[in-house]
């Protein structure tokens, strides 16, 4: 029997709603400046708790240049009609490769949408600046004709290091076993309490180089509208984490029950079937590049003989989001400023080497068994520079805790590497907020949503404010906490409206990282933001000899969490039935 599962109660259902994904907005909202952004964003002031400004739909609204994800903002049973597609989206049935040749970014004809197929060859052409050895050849015009130049990162924002290479690709490993069983307790879709093992043999050329695999039955705790988790064991003990990559088929039925767009379901589905084994090897490529495993093991892609297609990689056994949830009172200082901690530098390194993540959470930055942060879930990953086809943008296929200045565009959905940045800034409030009894959602109203000016607004008070107060936090970063103190025991209805009470844990424990956060990451602009502080604050956070029972405390937090994991509970279940089958 597995443990019971862990419930949060504030962490809202996730699923994904396709038919957000190709909305297109005015020309004359698609590229905006910081002033731009800034006045609008700031040109009603709005009293905290008056309720007074009403929504409007996004097409409308000044403080977004990007239509809400409405799976990012609702529950899967409710969605508002200002969620919903724009109506000024057209597709047209999805061009084949052939069609499309070399196209370049900017020479689409006025007035005609992007396919799904030629996103995903632009897409491709900016990931060729990473293939080792690649050297760019552009035509006899410099920068090639109708591409932006690329824009030069400068020392004031990244430190520009060479391109990481992308590592040689993996090919799909055919299985003799099958993932479910026609009929039994065992067939695809049936729940259960107990977790079971399955058989899978991977023939090499000869006997002495097949490999056995041990595949667990799903742990129903964890799942996404993409994969199910599993665990697996090889022949030789070693321990993966094994994510069964949902059908093809399966995906499109999630889209045609959530989309309200058809159109875009003809187009997706001739998408994914086409290009279903590439996406999951391009993933699994862009991993091992950026995220280099730590254990030596190597990971696999396995199709059974009922057509499963199973991921094994290493084991990451706790997300940070579920530390934060499960750790004492005492601790969610100490586990959320190591999570910052060790993300940013991650990012850091990332960014200096020229790629972007683009999908930056908190159940996307995980512990690995040695309690070490980690970042998984790279299909948004993509370099940002390196050849004259890039202009410092990525396009993203899943558009979760973006920042207000996203492009939308017939380029699709695009960002920056500051993108990344203002992610973890939300992640980070969302950590402190969701353990003072504020709700997942209401965080990603005020932070992308109908409450995205109140908080603007108030940002901006706390960057001009003069007022004073005995025993408050000094100024930092420019930003004055006192007027976020003054309001945090204040309850409004919505409660997105009212950023203080949203912030007023962090503030309590931890005012100079909010104070970074609200200054440098969560800033309406990319401007504003700066990586590079980031990284020196986390670095003053680990040298200051004051922090060092901090670091202590958080070391056995996480171990207690690792400690209660899955992954450990199965483990020794697995190297048991390896040696009971004599696999060893």
């Amino acid at each position: 029997m597995v443990p019971p599962p862990r419930m949060w109660e504030n962490h809202d259902p996730i699923t994904h709603k396709f038919a957000s994904s190709l909305g297109i907005i005015p020309e004359s909202a698609q590229y905006r400046s910081r002033l731009d952004i800034e006045s609008t964003l700031l040109a009603k002031e709005v009293e905290l708790g008056s309720g007074a400004a009403k929504p409007r739909p996004f097409w409308q609204r000044g403080d977004r240049t990007k239509m809400p994800h409405a799976s990012a903002l609702l529950s899967p049973t409710s969605i508002q009609s200002e969620f919903l597609c724009h109506p000024n989206v057209s597709l047209q049935p999805a061009s084949s490769d052939a069609d499309l040749n070399d196209v370049l970014r900017h020479d689409v004809p006025p007035n005609q949408t992007q396919t799904l197929e030629m996103r995903r060859h632009l897409r491709s052409k900016l990931l060729r600046a990473a293939i080792k050895d690649h050297v760019a050849l552009p035509r006899a015009e410099s920068p090639e004709l109708h591409v932006l130049e690329e824009p030069r990162c400068t020392s004031t924002v990244y430190d520009e290091r060479e391109i990481h290479s992308l590592v040689p690709r993996r090919n799909v490993e055919l299985v003799e076993g099958t993932l479910y069983d026609e009929e039994g307790p065992f067939k695809e879709g049936a729940m259960s309490d107990s977790l079971s093992v399955r058989l899978f043999y991977a023939p090499g050329n000869n006997v002495s180089e097949g490999v056995s695999f041990l595949i667990t039955t799903p742990d129903n705790r964890v799942f996404s509208a993409a994969k199910r988790r599993r665990w697996a064991m090889d022949h030789n003990g070693n321990f993966f984490a094994a994510m069964e990559i949902k059908s093809a088929e399966s995906k499109i039925q999630l889209a045609l029950r959530d989309s309200v767009d058809p159109k875009y379901v003809r187009e997706f589905e001739i998408d994914l079937r086409k290009h279903y084994i590439d996406d999951i090897l391009d993933e699994m490529q862009k991993a091992e590049t950026l995220m280099p495993g730590d254990n030596g093991v190597t990971p696999h892609v396995l199709q059974t003989e009922d057509g499963k297609v199973i991921r094994l990689e290493e084991d990451f056994p706790e997300e940070a989001f579920f530390v934060i949830a499960g750790c004492q009172d005492h601790e969610i200082y100490p586990v959320i400023a190591r999570v910052f901690v060790e993300a940013i530098r991650l990012l850091w390194h990332m960014h200096c080497h020229g790629w972007m993540h683009g999908d930056i959470k908190l159940e996307n930055l995980m512990f690995n068994e040695k309690g070490v942060l980690r970042i998984i879930d790279f299909e948004n990953a993509s370099p940002f520079r390196g050849s004259p086809h890039h202009d410092g943008k990525i396009q993203l296929l899943s558009f979760d805790w973006t920042p207000p200045e996203l492009e939308v565009s017939f380029l699709g959905r695009r960002m920056g590497p500051t993108g990344d940045l203002y992610a973890l800034g939300c992640n980070v409030i969302r950590g402190f907020a969701l353990r003072d009894g504020i709700t997942d959602n209401t965080v990603r109203q005020m932070l992308m949503g109908e409450g995205l000016a109140h908080f603007v607004s108030f940002r901006q008070r706390l960057l001009t404010s003069t007022a004073s107060k005995p025993d408050a936090p000094p100024i930092q970063y420019g930003i004055n906490l006192v007027p976020l103190l003054e309001q945090a025991d204040v309850d409004t209805v919505p409660m997105h409206n009212n950023p203080a009470r949203i912030l007023r844990m962090f503030a309590l424990r931890a005012p100079k990282l909010l104070q970074y956060i609200l200054a440098h990451c969560v800033a309406p602009s990319p401007d504003e933001r700066n990586e590079r502080l980031g990284v020196a604050l986390a670095e003053e956070m680990l040298n200051d000899p004051a922090n060092a029972g901090m670091w202590e405390t958080v070391e056995k937090t996480v171990a207690h969490s690792i400690e209660l994991s899955g992954s450990s509970w199965v483990r020794p279940k697995l190297d048991e039935a390896r040696r009971i089958l004599e696999l060893a």
